[in-house]
């Protein structure tokens, strides 16, 4: 039994809003912890702690909206439990297909594929933040 109970039409508008300001926060505007790398007095370990925290809150926001927006959709009558589920599984790009968008409109197609990018964007600039770690400590032992 799925710990969700459905929104009255308040809860669902600022349900809404707040997976919405969660992502642009995190992804649009630049203003998250997580983008404070260039920064030299972030320590590589906080940084990563940070990132992986704001990944695991956009899948959750992701998730929120899937909920509100689209609920309908799905193959399953999913909760909230199952639809962060669906999110987490489709931001790493492993998409398990045991729960898939049954009605495939426009709006839950943006939101997956916007999902996964932003998925391999974090994937992409924890690469390039290792990377970047092992160049500078290259640059210290030569120089």
């Amino acid at each position: 039994m799925p710990f969700y109970l459905p929104p009255a039409g308040w809860e669902k508008i600022s349900l809404t809003i707040i997976g919405g300001y969660l992502i642009a926060d995190m992804i649009i505007l630049p203003t998250s912890i997580a983008f404070g790398g260039s920064i030299p007095a972030v320590r590589p370990l906080r940084m990563m702690f940070f990132v992986f925290l704001n990944y695991i809150s956009i899948a959750m926001a992701f998730g929120v909206l899937y909920v509100t927006l689209c609920r309908a959709s799905f193959n399953i009558a999913p909760g909230l439990i199952e639809l962060a589920y669906f999110s987490f599984s489709t931001m790493t790009a492993m998409g398990l297909g045991d729960i898939s968008p049954a009605r495939q409109t426009i709006l839950v197609r943006f939101m997956i594929i916007f999902e996964v990018l932003i998925g391999l964007y974090f994937w992409a600039v924890l690469v390039g933040v290792i990377i970047s770690w092992t160049a500078k400590e290259d640059a210290k032992k030569v120089g």
